[in-house]
């Protein structure tokens, strides 16, 4: 299950943002998947049709197995220890930049010539477009 389904199921995970509706939809197909691997632990028809449903935490220790979010953090942190521990990421995070080095602007640093006269159409209230020349 491991090795498999759930590398497949939490392929990429370092990099999501998980709110509770997501993290409450992959515990729920964990648990689940543990309930189906579970001997004894497992849910149950009582009386009257009514099924009764073991601890979450019962059905885990079972099988071996952990919450989803543990799982997520670890894969979380493993990502991180591989970046933070990398000269590349010193380097960057310490650097300066050499003399006659190239001078990189970022895109939020560049100029921008928004002289686009013609090119800009904006909807009126009856559907039609007016240019930027008949609005000024």
């Amino acid at each position: 299950f491991r090795a498999v389904v759930q590398s497949v199921l939490l392929y990429g995970s370092e990099s999501w943002v998980i709110n509770p509706a997501l993290l409450a939809r992959l515990e729920g197909f964990h648990i689940r998947a543990a309930w189906r691997m579970a001997a004894d632990n497992r849910p149950k028809r009582g009386a009257h049709m009514v099924w009764t449903y073991p601890r979450s935490a019962a059905v885990l220790a079972e099988v071996g197995l952990r919450t989803m979010d543990e799982y997520i953090r670890r894969r979380r942190n493993t990502v991180a220890e591989f970046v933070a521990t990398r000269p590349l990421f010193n380097a960057c995070w310490e650097g300066k930049r050499l003399r006659g080095a190239p001078h990189h602007v970022f895109w939020w640093e560049q100029e921008f010539d928004l002289d686009l006269q013609g090119l800009i159409s904006t909807p009126g209230s009856d559907g039609s477009t007016a240019s930027v020349e008949s609005l000024e």
